[in-house]
């Protein structure tokens, strides 16, 4: 889907690259297209290349501010979000399937307690 209409819901004004101002009326349709902006140089630095440590940094990955939309947003998301988390599911799948997964020799995993435990310095793990 190469854009989404979603109606603006409070009087408000938006700032264009070049400086200027629009305002944007309740009750009107606002077009938005998700390539333009996954693809913006003003946003992201080198937008057409594969670099997913661009995300290392961001610390709520699931806001919107950061402008990376790849599925849409919110409850009229793209069904095709949960497609491709089953994807990631079954790929996994079928590598441990083949292959046996070992702990790196010297790895000391640092566990920090909270709702949930996690490791703070992740798991090294090699495939055999």
């Amino acid at each position: 889907i190469p854009l989404v209409s979603r109606e603006v819901t409070k009087d408000s004004v938006l700032t264009l690259s070049d400086g200027s101002k629009q305002k944007i009326l309740k009750g009107s349709n606002l077009f938005v297209c998700y390539y333009l902006l996954n693809m913006d140089s003003e946003i992201w630095d080198e937008p057409k290349k594969f670099k997913p440590e661009r995300m290392e940094d961001i610390k709520d990955l699931q806001s919107v501010k950061h402008g990376f939309l790849p599925f849409s947003y919110g409850v009229r998301s793209c069904v095709g979000n949960v497609f491709a988390f089953v994807e990631g599911q079954m790929a996994v799948v079928h590598l441990l399937q083949h292959f046996k997964l070992e702990p790196q020799k010297g790895f000391r995993p640092k566990a920090t307690i909270g709702i949930s435990t996690v490791l703070q310095n992740g798991m090294r793990i090699k495939m055999v």
